[in-house]
């Protein structure tokens, strides 16, 4: 990673100077000199910011710091943080937590992982190495270690256990090692997972201000060790003070289905839901995954008592299953259902999406909102299956299409169906085409 002094000279220029040509001739503008101007007050702030490796935004918890982010922007907050940036509140800059890049400019063609790669490389988040990262679907409970090294025996005496911390990783010093031996733990030398010599339970994803007797009598009540260190009412007071995870164990973790990366396997996922009864909010990536809504919706009654759904795949027959779900009245409680950003569906993907969406009585919120397509302009086709689309769901009150570019025939449609729809009074439509360049122009 680059240090402090190195980050700070460093000149990052984020504009595309043929595109800010192209500005120029459309808008009657001089672009460049503009953008050269932002370049300079976008370097003096980042000379102003803080650099180096930022251990308290390692977790992809990051993604809370854009919570006063402008949503309208081309990239989404979800990408950002997978890419692993944070909002720093200077204006709209971003900052990865591993190399310190700081980014004031979105992209309308690139993700934020591609801008990543193309301005810092050398990365170390990155290029995968080990710098604590603790991804969305990270759980604090790890697959135990068949044997300690050593055995159990060695690590029975607490200065024992404390030298095992001797290579602890340097993301995880918010952590007492000290504190962490007390509390029974041995340090695997995977990441920054501990394990305790009693019960054999491991913990990991360490972050600034764990409490590790805390951490051990959530997870691992029954262990001996630990009970012989606390009492009874300790323990319980642990326990009830633990924010999520109520009346969950590290048993539940160990002796189940669920593994260390989620977003590993996803194809997975759907097939398992029925252990989590009581489902009311999903969001999930599916990219790459073929086939993986097939098992939607009717093996799962819980699925029927979902409310929120957030999708991302990169697979029409994902939108397809999942409108068919609906139809067969697979999500009848669904009252806000986000399908944005799947930048990989066409638009003929949508259309037939729209065309079949149906049956989803409740339905509040709908968020279609995408990055800038390969074709621009909408088709009247696309736009009169939204607007059916619509119609067919009384109660929504909250519609989101950013970067559907759409004509004025196209908003005389959707007024029409605004004035005919059931919620006509406070059916709210977000509709805002961030490109700044006429609308004739394609790819």
């Amino acid at each position: 990673m680059a240090s402090q002094g190195e980050a700070c000279e460093e000149r990052i220029y984020e504009f595309d100077d043929d595109l800010a040509s192209e500005f120029s001739a459309l808008l009657g503008v001089d672009a460049l000199q503009i953008l050269k101007r932002q370049h300079e007050e976008d370097h003096k702030e980042r000379m102003k910011m803080k650099k180096g490796f930022n251990s308290q935004m390692r977790s992809e918890a990051r993604l809370m710091t854009f919570v006063t982010y402008e949503s309208f922007k081309s990239w989404t907050p979800q990408d950002m943080a997978a890419a692993g940036f944070y909002h720093t509140g200077v204006k709209l800059g971003v900052q990865c937590f591993c190399c310190s890049l700081i980014l004031f400019s979105t992209r309308l063609k690139n993700l934020p992982i591609e801008i990543h790669k193309k301005l810092h490389p050398e990365c170390e988040f990155l290029l995968g190495k080990d710098v604590g990262n603790i991804g969305k679907y990270n759980i604090r409970v790890k697959s135990p270690e068949k044997t300690l090294r050593s055995g159990k025996a060695q690590y029975q005496e607490e200065e024992d256990r404390l030298e095992s911390f001797e290579k602890w990783p340097f993301y995880a010093h918010g952590t007492s090692p000290r504190v962490l031996s007390a509390a029974g733990f041995v340090f695997t030398g995977e990441r920054d997972t501990v394990q305790c010599f009693s019960c054999s339970g491991c913990l990991g994803n360490w972050e600034e201000g764990d409490h590790p007797w805390k951490e051990h009598a959530k997870w691992f009540p029954k262990c001996e060790f630990l009970q012989s260190e606390k009492s009874s009412e300790e323990i319980a007071q642990y326990i009830q003070s633990y924010e999520g995870f109520v009346h969950v164990t590290g048993e539940h973790f160990m002796n189940s289905w669920v593994r260390r990366e989620l977003p590993m396997v996803s194809d997975q996922l759907f097939a398992n839901l029925n252990k989590f009864p009581g489902l009311k909010e999903l969001s999930v990536r599916l990219d790459g995954k073929a086939d993986v809504l097939s098992v939607l919706p009717g093996e799962f009654p819980n699925l029927h008592h979902m409310e929120k759904l957030s999708i991302q795949t990169s697979m029409e027959s994902d939108l397809s299953r999942l409108a068919k779900g609906a139809t067969s009245r697979g999500f009848q409680n669904l009252e806000n259902l986000d399908i944005s950003m799947n930048h990989k569906i066409t638009e003929e993907g949508y259309r037939h999406f729209f065309q079949a969406l149906n049956n989803l009585p409740n339905l509040q919120e709908l968020n279609i909102s995408r990055h800038i397509p390969e074709r621009i302009q909408v088709q009247a086709t696309t736009v009169k299956a939204l607007s059916q689309c619509v119609m067919r769901l009384p109660r929504l009150t909250r519609l989101r299409m950013l970067s559907w570019l759409l004509d004025e025939e196209d908003m005389k449609v959707m007024n029409a169906m605004k004035e005919r729809h059931p919620q006509c009074k406070c059916l709210i439509i977000h509709w805002k085409w961030i490109v700044p360049f006429s609308p004739v122009i394609q790819k």
